[in-house]
């Protein structure tokens, strides 16, 4: 690691990547606004089809408050997102899982299918504070049980492999982040050129230099293999440099954490799908 690097690693804050939602965007429908921070370098996020596999199984997560996040059906029933995204913003008081709906596939006002939440399952409440510890956002996910299942295929939940830095150097594992972001809220977009540079928090968290704003709390970090997709990470924060106040990457709450979380404590009524099965 470079000394650049480890200087850079040090100055990291942690922000809430979703704190401003859809509600306060000022984007006129049918233009494109820059967003004010959450791009690494260039803008890479480009729109895809939604109602096509695999960004079918992606969705916005609308609250009765005001305001989405982006979610992820993970069971024909379920849906991961972060944990920040099932409480009213305003009030900081969580939302009853009524006060959810989910539109998969959306885009344009049209999606593919749509349910309500009945229930939730988080291991703590989410940070409040703009500025959350990095334990603080290795908890900031949560799953939503759905009134009815829906027929689309979901996503399975996949740890990410660890990389050692030697093949880091050498090529690191391309990944996607897919999410309906503040500035272009009315379609998918897709970084396809993402990679995990480092893990935090024990290591529970994937720093990313994947572009991420708001709106895309709760977005999937995903692995192409092939034919199979798998959802690696959820995303739930930004982060900037202390030194440059720059927007340094994102961070996803790991797979395996939430798997681990998910064997200790089974939701009932749920069978979230892991790797190729």
């Amino acid at each position: 690691m470079t000394a650049r690097r480890k200087r850079r690693r040090a100055a990291v804050a942690i922000l809430a990547a979703l704190m401003v939602t859809v509600c306060v965007t000022t984007a006129v429908a049918g233009q494109q606004k820059p967003p004010v921070r959450g791009i690494v370098g260039e803008d890479d996020r480009v729109p895809v089809d939604s109602q096509a596999w695999p960004w079918r199984a992606i969705g916005r997560l609308h609250r009765t408050t005001g305001g989405y996040c982006t979610a992820t059906l993970v069971a024909p029933n379920a849906l991961l997102t972060a944990a920040h995204c099932l409480y009213n913003q305003r009030g900081g008081r969580l939302l009853a899982p009524a006060q959810l709906r989910f539109l998969a596939g959306y885009r344009r006002g049209q999606f593919i299918a749509a349910a309500g939440g009945i229930a939730f399952f988080q291991t703590k409440k989410p940070h409040a504070d703009i500025h959350p510890s990095l334990n603080e956002v290795a908890t900031d996910w949560a799953l939503v049980v759905l009134r009815n299942p829906l027929p689309i295929r979901p996503l399975p939940l996949q740890p990410l492999p660890d990389e050692s830095d030697a093949k880091a150097a050498a090529g690191r594992t391309t990944l996607m982040r897919a999410g309906y972001s503040g500035d272009r809220r009315e379609m998918l977009s897709v970084d396809a050129t993402c990679h995990v540079t480092r893990r935090l928090a024990s290591p529970r968290i994937l720093f990313t230099d994947c572009d991420t704003v708001e709106g895309d709390s709760g977005s999937p970090l995903l692995l192409r293999d092939g034919a199979r997709v798998s959802v690696v990470g959820v995303t739930s924060a930004t982060a900037q440099s202390r030194i440059s106040g720059k927007i340094t990457g994102s961070v996803a709450i790991d797979a395996a954490e939430i798997l681990r979380v998910l064997a200790a404590h089974p939701v009932a009524g749920v069978a979230v799908l892991q790797g190729g099965k």
